[in-house]
């Protein structure tokens, strides 16, 4: 199993956190949500094995099951993405 986990920088956050649904209040921040789902996926921990750090599994299991069929997982991966794209060389920014 490999540790590599890096949690959510806050800038990484601020990218995502306007495409997230706001219209309830939640029991589990929805950050800790996505560090969790990231840390299954990057450290192949079995889901009951889950560090109690993060959400009880079954609220993060509920995310990983439904935020891919509603394409919402993709949508944020691809923005996180972008903007550490953009972070790293700001010269992607201008146009050709």
């Amino acid at each position: 199993m490999v540790d590599s986990h890096q949690p959510l920088t806050d800038s990484q956050w601020q990218v995502i956190a306007p495409s997230l649904p706001t219209q309830r209040k939640r029991r589990h921040c929805l950050r800790q949500v996505i560090d969790a789902v990231r840390y299954v996926c990057r450290t192949g921990c079995q889901w009951r094995c889950l560090p109690s750090s993060f959400p009880p599994r079954s609220a993060v299991y509920y995310y990983f099951r439904r935020w891919p069929l509603t394409g919402r997982w993709q949508a944020l991966t691809d923005a996180v993405n972008q903007a550490d794209r953009l972070a790293a060389n700001p010269l992607a920014r201008l146009p050709p």
